[in-house]
């Protein structure tokens, strides 16, 4: 299935020769360590909800299933304990979202890793879980993300079976519907939303992927789009500043403990993948939540199959956006005399501004003026120098301080599908 890019710029004004009027200088993405999980575990359900982010059940030391709960106080920095899942059950790979004012966890492996179908509710309000309607079909490992006041779940696994079932639960009429399948059955992948998208990426099932398959709610289609750099299942995953973050993973032939740093960013306007800082604690069986300006992955193993940790952080994604080829002005994906065009007629003739402002900037002084539709010209036809990083092969962050910013877009859903 084809996609189309329908890249909408922004309307800031760009005077020639001058930076911006306004705008906050732009921050790099970063780790913060947080208070260790209390009990150490991995393949935990992760969600957040009001102040707190909650972990739910897991894989513990002794590689047995627990339905213990903990959330963390994000203004106070403290872990709290939270009721346990009811009816004495006990799930690892449970799936976990928050709508509604409630957290849900969703199916889930049993200590005999077959799938369970139970779908509970805890309403913060009442400090107590209640049992809502059961999944349509038993699963764990599966990717669930929640658009509104509605919950998608892909994928997952029994057994040794995989599957590419995609149900999306009702939270006010309690009610589970079937939707057209994912393209791809696998398991252990990650699942975000954004912009009434939902997006399934990596996975496994007898091998990794790299896929990244995405459902428009409103079209009830799926599409797939660029596909993640680095296979991989095991990962974490979240949506924020218009892109989805995707966090470590297992299968790493190339590393010892089999485990994957990467943390790899898909920009939803642009269609494609960036790399962002390491994990430095690299880890699978993990989720993610985003609660303001961070994004949390507590717990987790450091080393590939049962072994837990406790260690837990949170990244901040930085403040410009996706990745970007610095000299694609007009965003296309491509180095040439469009881009000098772009940006001229930008200036000079009333054209639309850049959507991203650090690509438009070609030879990185901080400004985008003529000297850089001449900067792009030199390159491509007098052997000047290249644009600086990061490009021309290859997206990634703008290493420069400056005023100039990649993240302002009117819409996040920039494709047609």
């Amino acid at each position: 299935m084809s996609v189309r890019q329908s890249l909408w710029l922004c309307s800031l004004c760009v005077a020639p020769g001058l930076l911006p009027s306004s705008g906050e200088a732009k921050v790099a993405s970063y780790w913060q360590p947080l208070p260790p999980l209390p009990t150490p575990r991995q393949e935990v359900g992760v969600a957040a909800e009001g102040n707190y982010v909650y972990v739910i059940g897991g894989i513990l030391q002794n590689g047995s299933a627990t339905g213990i709960v903990h959330r963390l106080d994000t203004l106070e920095g403290k872990w709290e304990v939270v009721p346990p899942l009811p009816e004495g059950v006990r799930v690892h790979h449970v799936g976990a979202a928050s709508s509604a004012g409630f957290v849900f966890a969703i199916g889930g492996l049993n200590a005999s890793f077959r799938a369970v179908r139970s779908l509970f509710a805890y309403d913060p309000v009442k400090g107590a879980w209640e049992r809502r309607v059961d999944l349509p079909r038993a699963r764990g490992a599966m990717g669930v993300a929640a658009i509104e006041d509605r919950i998608y779940a892909a994928g997952g696994q029994d057994g040794g079976a995989s599957f590419n079932d995609f149900a999306v639960y009702h939270v006010a009429a309690n009610r589970w519907d079937s939707l057209p399948a994912m393209p791809t059955a696998r398991n252990h992948l990650a699942a975000a939303s954004f912009d009434g998208v939902f997006y399934a990426v990596g996975g496994r099932a007898g091998q990794l992927f790299d896929k990244l398959e995405a459902f428009d709610t409103r079209s009830g289609r799926w599409v797939e789009v660029a596909p993640m750099p680095t296979a991989r299942g095991g990962i974490a995953g979240a949506a924020a500043r218009n892109c989805i973050f995707v966090f470590g993973g297992e299968g790493n032939v190339a590393d010892p403990d089999g485990i994957f740093p990467q943390v790899e960013v898909y920009d939803i306007c642009r269609n494609s993948w960036a790399s962002d800082a390491n994990m430095p604690n690299p880890r699978h069986g993990i989720g993610a939540a985003v609660l303001g300006d961070l994004i949390y992955i507590p717990g987790g193993a450091p080393v590939e199959g049962f072994s837990v940790t406790d260690t837990s952080d949170a990244f901040f994604p930085g403040s410009e956006g996706g990745g970007f080829v610095r000299g694609d002005s007009n965003l296309d994906g491509v180095l040439d005399i469009s881009d000098a065009s772009f940006t001229l007629e930008a200036l000079f003739l009333g054209g639309e501004a850049p959507g991203c402002q650090d690509a438009a900037d070609s030879n990185d002084d901080g400004r985008i003026d003529i000297s850089d539709a001449v900067h792009g010209l030199a390159y491509r036809f007098l052997g000047g120098p290249p644009p600086p990083p990061p490009g021309p092969d290859s997206p990634g962050m703008d290493p420069t301080p400056d005023l100039l910013d990649c993240a302002r877009y009117p819409s996040p859903m920039c494709f047609k599908m």
